[in-house]
């Protein structure tokens, strides 16, 4: 049975209840065609464009999913890469997207690749929604499995990894920014972000979907 989205089901068409965070030259608003726009814009230290919310502190157990499109994305380590955050007081979970990979970070703050350059940004550029299944029971062994959906396909587990980063921050709250610390106009989309207690797919917006819960 599919998860309901309990703790966050945003269509990502209005920022009205998210603060804006940006920085330097970054700029996030809603895109003509309806979904969050991150703009790094001019290149300059400490430059990104995002946006925060307040939600309740992640469960022990939590799926979070979100469909996104880079138009032009860097590597993480010229840190033009976007990255995504959740935490409560003494964890987080950060994502970070790069046209080197997807990475995870771990304990002491290093970061463990997922698959091999699974990112398609840039020349590459197409939507790509990503599922990520976590436990967190025992933070300091926090674990989570990353599934990649292709537009038109199905979701791909892309295995389990270490997300056993016991450095927390504001209970709650979650973050995306995209940087643009080494090259101008990093600009990525946010078609929906959905987060559900548990762990499995969580439903979509056909019929179906909704009646399988019921």
């Amino acid at each position: 049975m599919p998860l309901y989205p309990d703790i966050l089901n945003e269509d990502c068409s209005d920022i009205s209840d998210w603060t804006d965070i940006d920085s330097v030259n970054g700029v996030s608003s809603v895109s003509p065609s309806g979904q969050f726009q991150f703009n790094a814009s001019t290149h300059a230290s400490g430059n990104y464009a995002a946006l925060s919310r307040i939600l309740v502190s992640p469960p022990n157990t939590f799926t979070l999913e979100i469909k996104m499109y880079f138009d032009t994305l860097g590597t993480t380590s010229n840190s033009d890469q976007a990255v995504l955050y959740y935490y409560n007081t003494n964890w987080q979970l950060r994502i970070l997207f790069g046209s080197n990979g997807l990475f995870v970070v771990l304990a002491g703050g290093s970061a463990g690749e997922v698959g091999t350059d699974i990112v398609k940004c840039n020349a590459t550029v197409a939507w790509q929604t990503w599922r990520f299944q976590i436990n967190k029971t025992t933070p300091s062994s926090a674990t989570c499995e990353v599934f990649l959906k292709e537009e038109g396909g199905a979701f791909v587990s892309q295995g389990t990894v270490d997300c056993d980063y016991e450095t927390g921050g504001t209970d709650g709250l979650l973050m995306f920014k995209q940087f643009g610390v080494s090259t101008d106009n990093m600009i990525s989309h946010v078609d929906y972000i959905k987060i559900a207690t548990g762990l499995g797919e969580i439903y979509g917006d056909s019929t179906s979907d909704f009646l399988q819960l019921f």
